[in-house]
């Protein structure tokens, strides 16, 4: 038996190293088949080690999960009509305000009184109903008459000097249409801060102009402003209207 074993052992040592090449041949292919196929992939996968992980933080109770999510029972609305409903709501929430809030703000209302005679500076502004906080509602725009300033009892336009010299510091905000100047701003975050600067800008308007170190007698009046706005205006499409009739030069029409 010994004898047998002896002859047999190296035919099984034979077999069990081919095994094991053909293994490793098998395992090297495996190998390089899949790192040919991951390198044509253009996405990822995740493990199942790592959902396992992933699974075991959310639990199974996760809410999200599709899983866990309830069956419709078709006892909810749609989310159009969510929708629908909150502008339901915002309407009836501005009729409680008309019916129990206007009868108390009518108790503050004051009659209008025009202004008088000596008041002439409009000061304008536009607001937003329903947006107190429009970009738009900040603006504060205020127009003035010059002739109104000369006719003024401190007389701070009094003579052609002054009136020449506030016109030209004015510049495209003066109108000489109705010889009147309009002053905006809107840089400010408020309508206050707005109407101050314009304020400002005025009284030192009127204050440079009566400065009679520089008169600035020597500049004519620049108009091309208001002239821009007046073919703005009046912009339309030209047509043989608009043409002369000698330069057209067209043969006599005859008449029989």
């Amino acid at each position: 038996m010994s004898q047998i074993s002896n002859r047999l052992a190296p035919a099984v040592r034979r077999q069990v190293c081919l095994a094991c090449r053909q293994s490793s041949a098998a395992a090297a292919a495996s190998t390089s088949s899949s790192s040919s196929s991951s390198s044509s992939r253009t996405f990822t996968t995740t493990s199942r080690a790592s959902a396992k992980i992933t699974e075991d933080k959310l639990g199974k109770n996760d809410p999200l999960d599709l899983v866990n999510l309830e069956q419709f029972k078709f006892d909810d609305i749609p989310y159009m009509g969510h929708l629908k409903l909150e502008k339901d709501r915002e309407k009836l929430h501005l009729l409680r305000l008309i019916e129990f809030q206007f009868p108390e703000i009518a108790k503050l209302r004051v009659p209008y009184r025009p202004p008088p005679k000596d008041a002439m500076i409009n000061l304008r502004t536009v607001y937003q109903l329903g947006e107190p906080d429009h970009p738009g509602s900040r603006k504060a725009v205020i127009t003035f008459s010059i002739n109104d300033l000369i006719q003024h009892g401190s007389k701070p336009l009094s003579s052609k000097k002054t009136q020449h010299k506030f016109k030209l510091l004015a510049g495209p905000r003066w109108n000489p249409d109705d010889n009147s100047v309009k002053i905006s701003c809107d840089d400010f975050p408020t309508f206050n801060m707005n109407a101050k600067w314009c304020s400002d800008v005025l009284d030192k308007l009127i204050a440079e102009a009566q400065n009679t170190e520089d008169t600035m007698e020597d500049i004519p009046l620049d108009t091309r402003h208001a002239d821009a706005r007046k073919s703005k205006k009046s912009r339309r499409k030209a047509s043989l209207k608009d043409i002369p009739k000698e330069w057209l030069n067209l043969p006599p029409v005859k008449r029989e």
